[in-house]
């Protein structure tokens, strides 16, 4: 490797002496300083908070870093060259495929439903808070010596992963966090091979179920369905192997996000249910069962099923009976503030305008990530539509737009496109053909990363 004059361009362009950088990322002068001569590469860890101070993504980053390696030159950042992302990433004998597309719809949705049955497969069967500072030290030196993880080093691992977690919230593009996750899993799962059976390997297995429930997450916000439902698959089996009812429930319960928003309501419901029987034998301080049945309602409501939808929900509204000390970060994210937004978008599914209305307004009221604000902004959007509020929607779905813009969330796209499928035999309206206009300006293919 050899001078990075792209890398220390950027830095002095966004106003950094190699000093701030360092102190703003972690690191020492001294270590920026060879970062920007090639002698090193940032660590994964580091690449994240490098890149948001930057200004670029996460594979812009790696551009930069490989500006002298054969076939790529800093030019190439302009260019939106792309820093290749390694191709498979395993658990057990399981692989996932990263860089390929199916080649035909049909073949993408078989593959769904078999991972869809893998991940359920087993779910009746029984089987018998960490503090910011993370020890990176002691991470890259297990990481480059291939050791196997002691119990402090087991700690590490459970910190870092609370800490991909918050990052991942706070991040406005959740892609930005793709390459760091699938480094720590691929830690964790070379730390698997060489582990014997005991709590030590069912810690591992826990950190690994939690870590691709992580991945599946950021692969579903951008409508990577099947590469997620690839990743749930798998934290479903690694929670299996970590005796933990609580992780095993939650990535069931993601699992079954697959099939409620290809609108298979009647598929979803059977992972919902081996789901509740999970979280029904885990740790009853956690709100595990709660969010279960959340998403159950979200089943039912899709089914047309109200009075059982509000049942669902009556059950959910326990989560604020448990004590306020439970776990609702990492994995397992779920409180009594997300309630009015998960029901409004229950009643906006059974076309209960007024009702929805409200929750949603609710849930506004309250502390959102961009992310979560936009989608809510998408069903009022659609709540206007059902009340024929024409200035309501086309203003909520601006706002959604919006929000779809700065994250590129899926999640908002699928919502914004099927508020479109409602309106088109209204485009004779002028606001209405206005609207339609700004989503196919920001969606010209609609879902295409199925």
């Amino acid at each position: 490797m050899g001078d990075r004059l792209a890398l220390r361009q950027r830095r002095e362009a966004c106003g950094y002496s190699q000093e701030q950088l360092a102190g703003e990322v972690g690191v020492t002068p001294r270590t920026v300083g060879r970062w920007e001569r090639g002698q090193s590469n940032p660590q994964p860890w580091h690449r994240p908070r490098l890149a948001a101070l930057l200004r670029l993504g996460i594979e812009q980053l790696g551009v930069l870093l490989t500006e002298n390696e054969p076939g790529l030159t800093g030019r190439d950042l302009a260019s939106g060259t792309h820093t290749a992302l390694p191709e498979t990433l395993s658990y057990g004998h399981t692989v996932i495929i990263r860089g390929q597309r199916e080649t035909t719809e049909c073949d993408d949705v078989n593959r769904r439903d078999l991972l869809r049955l893998f991940s359920f497969a087993g779910a009746g069967l029984a089987f018998p808070a960490a503090a910011d500072a993370v020890d990176w030290d002691r991470l890259a030196y297990h990481s480059t010596h291939a050791l196997r993880p002691d119990p402090e080093t087991l700690d590490q691992y459970e910190k870092l992963n609370l800490r991909l977690w918050r990052e991942y919230s706070d991040a406005v593009s959740k892609m930005d966090m793709l390459a760091v996750v699938r480094h720590q899993l691929n830690e964790l799962t070379s730390s698997l091979q060489n582990s014997p059976e005991g709590p030590s390997r069912r810690r591992l297995s826990a950190y690994t179920a939690d870590l691709f429930q992580l991945a599946g997450e950021i692969l579903f916000d951008a409508n990577r369905y099947t590469d997620a439902a690839q990743c749930y698959s798998l934290a479903t089996e690694a929670g299996k192997q970590a005796q933990d009812y609580d992780l095993w429930a939650c990535a069931l319960v993601r699992h079954s996000f697959i099939d409620l928003y290809d609108r298979h309501f009647g598929k979803a419901l059977p992972l919902l249910d081996a789901a509740m029987r999970c979280a029904q034998r885990g740790d009853p301080s956690l709100p595990t069962r709660h969010w279960v049945s959340v998403v159950r309602g979200q089943a039912l409501a899709g089914l047309g099923q109200e009075r059982a939808c509000r049942q669902a929900f009556d059950i959910a509204d326990g989560v604020h009976d448990i004590d306020g000390r439970h776990r609702t970060s990492g994995w397992l994210r779920f409180n009594g503030t997300r309630l009015p937004e998960e029901r409004g978008a229950s009643l906006v599914e059974l076309g209960i305008p007024a009702l929805a209305e409200a929750s949603l307004t609710e849930a506004l009221r309250g502390p959102l990530s961009t992310r979560r604000r936009g989608t809510v902004l998408a069903d009022l959007a659609t709540v206007g539509f059902l009340s024929r509020d024409l200035d309501q929607m086309a203003l909520s779905a601006r706002h959604a737009l919006e929000a779809a813009q700065q994250t590129g969330s899926g999640v908002i796209e699928r919502k914004l496109l099927g508020l479109r499928e409602r309106f088109i035999p209204l485009l004779g309206e002028k606001r209405i053909s206005v609207l339609d206009n700004q989503i196919t300006h920001l969606f010209p293919t609609g879902s295409t990363h199925r």
